[in-house]
């Protein structure tokens, strides 16, 4: 339950009055029947992650991400061959920002870019990365079904977008597609 929490991003929990959780929660409120807990134990977002491993897209990379002996703190599970940047000892991620009202709703700020940025954000092919440069960034799906973001090694800003498909992909997708031939 806790690596699950971790990997979609779970930092309260609410229960009916007769439940009591254990040592991992604080409990908050206790109204109406209802208790919110807090955990202890604070989800990170968004890590810059120098260890990365490569899996198999099925259930066996899912019950290893939801197995105890999986650290999404200092890990992250890939599945396709990458160049990923080796971290230096001063690498990390800085801060980061999410303003839904902006074209780039996601901006993370790194020193030393390497490794791979991990978010919670759900996968989505239409999400387009780029840095400070405007140059592309590779984005993947991780963790079976979240984004990650391959930073360059000048990327000390990575903006991210949802780049809405246009018509003539779609219709590409439709009628050219492989699958129809």
């Amino acid at each position: 339950t806790e690596n699950f929490f971790d990997l979609v991003g779970v930092n309260y929990v609410f229960t009916d009055d007769k439940v009591d959780l254990n040592d991992k929660y604080q409990l908050l409120r206790n109204e109406r029947n209802i208790k919110i807990w807090k955990r202890n134990k604070q989800t990170q977002y968004f890590r810059l992650l120098c260890k990365h491993e490569k899996n198999i897209y099925d259930i066996s990379s899912i019950e290893k991400l939801l197995s105890n002996k999986f650290n999404f703190e200092k890990n992250v599970i890939i599945y396709e061959n990458l160049n990923v940047k080796k971290c230096s000892k001063d690498s990390r991620l800085l801060k980061t920002k999410i303003d839904k009202n902006k074209n780039n709703f996601f901006i993370a700020e790194l020193i030393e870019p390497g490794g791979i940025l991990s978010t919670n954000f759900v996968w989505n092919k239409n999400l387009i990365a780029k840095d400070q440069n405007n140059h592309d960034l590779k984005t993947i799906i991780c963790n079976v079904a979240f984004t990650c973001i391959v930073p360059n090694i000048k990327s000390s800003k990575i903006y991210l977008k949802y780049q809405k498909p246009s018509l003539f992909t779609n219709l590409k997708k439709k009628y050219f597609s492989k699958n129809l031939h």
